[in-house]
């Protein structure tokens, strides 16, 4: 069929059509333009139904291109692209909306996979901003990307929504997982990006790259205001989702930067500022995570981590919290460090202010110390047999005997102190008792 071909007979081969509407065929290969199927790109005429009968067309050929055009084409309803397999959505125009209630844009189907889906230079903007008490509805939604495995996904723009992206799985096999999203200018909402998971679905092993999430100024900022959120899942927590280099910006005491809920979850090198809060702007890892990780960013200290999860690992410009599951098994260790080079090499050293070292550990389990070590029951020798009775320097308050266990040879030092009872030795046995004051 010629790409010019009449209304007629396309409405014959089951193309539907908005009333008036005029439309093209699409040869196999050949790009799907919207503005084919009669969508005006004047940001004024409804353009729903012709999306919808240009992606009903689109999802009948394999391997297919969708085409937004330049310019802003208005939709009054959800638009679904839900290609099932390897469609391309390219997007040089903008969408743009006022609905609420509902997703404005949903990418992927809704309740089967989509694998190998990509999305390029997709924007949508809501007419008149959500976070607005003036023009507060139930609850709007941008973007939301549903069901999509091992997809590629690029949004420019999405702003003035409630919650402008909605990831999220609603079935088991593939759920929302192993995806690339590439996030631009996301701005202006009560929630900037969620994941969540319905059913038995999930939202896992996904990778998303960059965004500048921020909010305006002009707007009250609702209590539940956060940028980047996932969702807490009783079962099959979500888990495994990595945020690289996200920027977090806002101008609001109480915002949040990221709420963060699952397993294995990490956000690395972001940017945190907000003139409003700087040393409040949080990113809370709840209850609920585990093993989440934080690698350092911009204007990051321990003030902007609520951590109350188990297991999670995180750095500031202030310092390092490492925490790991580690068992008392030789071999194990929460960190390990060798030098293969050679036994001689400092392993790990500590410098004062001024760069001074100031001790050090060798591979050969040397410690070097330039001024004092200070313990608190005292120094221990290992024992032969590797029992709590070591040898060794005691220190405590009052006299050892029948209390402090230790072998012959071992000292012990009393802090009360006292003529005849400051030092003792240990001269028989291996228990508590056989201590001589000296």
């Amino acid at each position: 069929m010629d790409r010019r071909s009449s209304f007629a007979a396309l409405a014959a081969a089951g193309a539907l059509f908005p009333s008036g509407a005029k439309g093209q065929a699409t040869p196999k290969g050949e790009s799907v333009n919207i503005a084919d199927w009669g969508a005006h790109a004047d940001g004024k005429a409804d353009a729903t139904e012709a999306i919808r009968a240009a992606v009903a067309h689109w999802c009948r050929q394999p391997m297919a291109e969708l085409v937004i055009p330049a310019g802003e084409f208005l939709i009054k309803d959800t638009v679904r692209f839900d290609h099932p397999w390897g469609g391309t959505l390219r997007c040089i125009g903008r969408l743009a909306t006022d609905i609420s209630g509902r997703p404005a844009v949903q990418i992927g189907p809704d309740d089967s996979p989509a694998v190998g889906i990509t999305v390029i230079g997709l924007k949508l903007r809501r007419r008149v901003m959500d976070m607005d008490p003036r023009h507060r509805s139930s609850g709007s939604t941008g973007i939301e990307l549903r069901n999509l495995v091992c997809s590629s996904v690029e949004i420019v723009e999405c702003t003035n929504f409630a919650t402008n992206i909605r990831c999220i799985g609603t079935q088991a096999n593939g759920g929302f997982s192993y995806n690339r999203v590439d996030l631009g200018y996301i701005r202006d909402c009560v929630r900037s990006l969620v994941l969540d998971a319905a059913g038995s679905g999930y939202c896992n092993e996904n990778n998303f790259y960059g965004g500048s999430f921020s909010r305006s100024s002009n707007y009250p900022l609702p209590p539940d205001a956060v940028h980047i959120e996932i969702a807490h899942r009783q079962v099959d927590a979500l888990n495994n989702n990595r945020f690289w280099g996200p920027s977090f910006e806002d101008l609001y005491p109480g915002a949040r930067a990221a709420v963060i809920n699952g397993a294995n979850n990490a956000i690395i090198r972001p940017r945190m500022e907000n003139p409003g809060d700087q040393a409040g702007y949080l990113i809370h890892f709840t209850r609920n995570s585990l093993r989440c990780e934080l690698e350092p960013g911009f204007m990051i200290h321990h003030s902007n981590i609520r951590d109350e999860g188990l297991a999670n690992s995180w750095r500031t410009v202030q310092g390092a919290v490492e925490r790991a599951d580690t068992p008392a098994a030789p071999g194990h260790a929460v960190r390990t460090f060798q030098s293969r080079a050679t036994s001689f090499a400092r392993l790990i050293r500590g410098l004062d202010s001024g760069g001074v070292e100031r001790w050090s550990i060798d591979g050969q389990g040397i410690a070097h110390f330039a001024r004092h070590a200070y313990v608190g029951d005292g120094l221990r020798y290992a024992s032969s047999d590797g029992s709590n009775t070591d040898r060794g320097i005691f220190t405590g308050a009052g006299d050892p005997e029948g209390k402090v266990a230790a072998s012959p040879g071992s000292l012990y030092v009393n802090s009360n102190g006292g003529a005849g009872a400051t030092l003792w030795v240990k001269e028989s046995g291996d228990g508590e008792n056989g201590w001589v004051a000296k």
